[in-house]
């Protein structure tokens, strides 16, 4: 096993099963979230249950 070293210990506290419920829910904010460019391909793909008609609510 290695050691991670390059890691941001501020992002520790987000668990992708938190990020997958917003996106299905359809709540704000979980962009900020994810790593830059991440969220453009779930929306594209519509990924995780993504729609264009969560972002309405």
């Amino acid at each position: 096993m290695l050691d991670i070293k390059d890691f941001n210990p501020d992002i520790m506290d987000i668990l992708s099963r938190e990020v997958l419920k917003m996106i299905n829910d359809g709540e704000k904010g979980w962009e900020e979230m994810l790593p830059e460019g991440i969220p453009d391909i779930i929306k594209d793909q519509r990924l995780f249950g993504y729609s264009r008609r969560n972002k309405l609510k």
